[in-house]
């Protein structure tokens, strides 16, 4: 839910985000194109401090203004994502009520006795009237069916009725699509809350794009979810994806990006035969980047107005202050080396979990805290990185260093399944087999994927096709396969978010209802100051060491050269996009 160009983390604005510069470009499109369609992928209600004040109010929001901006933009349909559910059915329920456009999900249902039956719409028939290049006019119907991730019921487990169910996406479109070619769709457009994923299709899988593309009847998949761009020309093609055209199973696939950074389009041509409309040319498909035009810092003049009232309330809910550090707060070398914000995070989840951890059936055994940099690059670009200057601390600031509204679990894990989920984090680095300089991350796994287990400290061997985790261990010693390790962590993970599948059969011991900003805002106030620590608890393996590495940040890290704790840390230059590029010896 970023409306407006602006970055509340940082207070400050910022014009490569937002619906509202979104809107212009969807201005511009329509005024020279007669036939368009606008469609959401869903996670628009919450994610933001936006959000989460209009949450905080006194009612449940029954105007909210994401719907009030998507209502002025004209949509024509919208999926409702993972994030909808982070405030409960019934917050999702009131806010999409106002909604001119359908609102769906075709794979969630409410059980009952008298089998289960759909919360909300599952699809949409929309009937238009577009020009042809003959300038007559031509009626089309149009089917949409929205799939939302299954994971929904572990993710928001504390706040959903134990009555909603969710099927698998790829067999309710299986269902859905014959169901909408038989009411008389003409093109059947599928929004997919989901990412591009693996190439064969297992039962409620998170990231289902390719098998879905496979369905016969589907025409056009918008997919999304995990914050990445499609066309993609650095992906890797392979025989399912053409990641230079945008096309899986050769149909048109887009992914926007995230926050409002980019607008896909998807170009069809369309000629009438005797069994109705076929695609008569190979579709355009077009992520367009908003731009960082600081000209029009505002965007959409008419969304920016509508909403400037939440804007400013806003504003006020995260300037409040909080508490103080001594030090700076920055992530810039977070996904390198050892990192204070993430020593914040681990010790305000473990302070929330103390009591637990203090009792006797836990209190002997090792224990850690999985915390991952979210604000480490990526498509964001190199702004998107924690950088809080020693002072006071604000709101804002806990929301910077835990931007999600996660709760926590706390869990029980062998020691097989830590070692797994490490090995798991370690793909985010690429193979270290060369004597020359290495390029030290995998460009196609993000940031936010490298969790670290706070408490244990191991060494990540990268010479081989993947990683290995050696040398694991706890303050009470070496980790055996057989140890039983308490792990505390987010309930994305818990639900085997980001491929952290070795969840799935913890035994959870804890669970807690409080957000994970929350803890950090609770750690914050209950002491009078902040003393960051930088506690590095891993490291590469020692074959490793005298190899070259180079990797991307921020360039704000060049103010923080001295707090890098690896050595002889070399700043190489910039990248196209801005990023700042280093190179030091393992």
């Amino acid at each position: 839910m970023h409306l407006l160009p602006y970055d509340y983390l940082s207070d400050r604005p910022a014009p490569a985000l937002g619906l509202s510069r979104i809107a212009q470009l969807v201005t511009k499109i329509r005024a020279t194109t007669p036939n368009c369609l606008l469609f959401d992928n869903g996670d628009f209600l919450v994610g933001s401090p936006l959000a989460d004040a209009i949450a905080g109010g006194p009612e449940i929001a029954t105007d909210h203004p994401a719907i009030r901006a998507m209502n002025r933009l004209a949509y024509d349909a919208a999926c409702i994502g993972n994030h909808e559910f982070n405030l409960g059915l019934e917050y999702l329920t009131r806010s999409i009520n106002a909604a001119r456009f359908p609102v769906l999900s075709s794979n969630v249902y409410r059980r009952g006795d008298g089998g289960p039956s759909p919360v909300f719409a599952r699809s949409a028939l929309l009937e238009r009237s577009f020009q042809a290049s003959d300038q007559t006019r031509v009626d089309l119907r149009i089917g949409v069916l929205g799939l939302t991730p299954p994971q929904i019921t572990s993710w928001d487990k504390h706040r959903l009725p134990d009555w909603v169910q969710v099927e698998d996406m790829v067999q309710a479109a299986r269902q859905t699509v014959p169901e909408l070619r038989a009411a008389g769709a003409d093109v059947v457009v599928a929004l997919c809350h989901s990412g591009l994923g693996e190439a064969e299709h297992t039962l409620g899988m998170e990231n289902a794009i390719i098998p879905l593309a496979e369905i016969d009847g589907i025409d056009v998949l918008v997919a999304g979810h995990t914050h990445s761009v499609f066309p993609d020309p650095e992906l890797g093609r392979s025989d399912h994806v053409d990641p230079v055209r945008g096309l899986v199973h050769n149909k048109p696939v887009v992914l926007a990006g995230s926050y409002g950074s980019h607008l896909g389009v998807i170009d069809l041509c369309l000629e009438r035969e005797n069994t109705g409309w076929r695609q008569a040319a190979a579709p355009m498909v077009t992520a367009l980047e908003v731009g960082n035009d600081t000209r029009d810092e505002h965007g959409d003049a008419g969304i920016s107005e509508a909403i400037r009232p939440d804007h400013e309330r806003t504003l006020y809910h995260i300037r409040r202050p909080i508490g103080e550090t001594v030090a700076p707060l920055q992530s810039y070398f977070a996904r390198v080396a050892a990192d204070p914000t993430l020593w914040l995070i681990a010790e305000a989840q473990r302070r929330h979990f103390a009591d637990l951890l203090d009792r006797p059936e836990f209190r002997d055994l090792p224990h850690a805290v999985a915390v991952s940099p979210f604000r480490a690059g990526g498509h964001l670009g190199p702004q998107n990185y924690v950088d809080i200057p020693a002072g006071p601390l604000l709101l804002r600031n806990a929301a910077e260093l835990y931007p999600h509204p996660d709760t926590c679990v706390a869990m029980i894990l062998r020691g097989s399944e830590v070692r797994r989920w490490l090995e798991h984090a370690g793909s985010t680095f690429g193979r270290l087999d060369t004597d020359g300089v290495a390029r030290l991350h995998n460009p196609n796994r993000p940031g936010y994927f490298f969790d670290q287990l706070d408490g244990l400290r191991y060494a990540f061997d990268l010479s081989g096709p993947s990683p290995v985790v050696t040398d694991l261990r706890s303050p009470l010693g070496p980790i055996q396969d057989d140890d039983r390790v308490v792990l505390i962590t987010n309930s994305y993970r818990a639900g085997g978010g980001g491929g952290y599948h070795m969840a799935a059969s913890a035994e959870i011991i804890e669970e807690s209802r409080a957000t994970a900003c929350d803890m950090i805002i609770d750690a914050i106030r209950a002491v009078p100051v902040i003393r960051p620590v930088v506690r590095q608890n891993w490291r590469f393996a020692d074959r490793h060491a005298g190899q070259w590495v180079t990797f991307d940040t921020g360039p704000g890290a060049l103010s923080y050269l001295r707090d890098f704790t690896g050595g002889g840390l070399q700043h190489t230059g910039h990248t196209d996009r801005g990023f700042a590029t280093f190179r030091f010896q393992i």
